[in-house]
């Protein structure tokens, strides 16, 4: 996880070597621009919307992946329980295209957010953002 390091905020603990980038001594090279390093030119805001574009990223993918996807799972699932005729497709599609949705904006918020990074798949994290690109090509290409 990426901490900021804001001025006059204690965050000794936040700073111990993690497995999220080299620890150098004060400044991590996880490669997202104003979530990790102690500059003292750096903008205190710049960090605060690092951290509020990871947070958010995480929101949106587990709003996606775990509520709206599996509950449209649930509802092909259970169709007989459904009262409509045929109304159990219109909920299941409904649902899985509005996972769909939010997927796909968490992910290009992750896009954004690493593209004046490091590179793309590259840095401690490599093999999340590698899965998370696998995972998006094949959830987009359901049918």
């Amino acid at each position: 996880m990426y901490y900021p390091k804001l001025v006059g905020v204690n965050t000794q603990l936040l700073s111990v070597p993690g497995h999220m980038g080299d620890y150098t001594g004060g400044v991590h090279s996880c490669g997202v621009g104003g979530a990790c390093g102690d500059s003292s030119s750096q903008n205190p805001l710049a960090a605060v919307t690092a951290e509020s574009w990871i947070i958010a990223h995480g929101v949106l993918m587990i709003a996606a992946w775990c509520l709206l996807l599996p509950v449209g799972v649930a509802v092909a699932m259970f169709r007989k329980a459904i009262v409509a005729k045929g109304g159990w497709f219109r909920l299941h599609f409904g649902i899985q295209l509005s996972g769909l949705v939010v997927a796909v904006s968490g992910f290009a918020l992750a896009v954004s957010m690493v593209s004046g990074a490091s590179g793309h798949f590259s840095g401690s994290n490599a093999a999340h953002k590698i899965l998370g690109l696998v995972i998006m090509i094949i959830a987009v290409m359901q049918p």
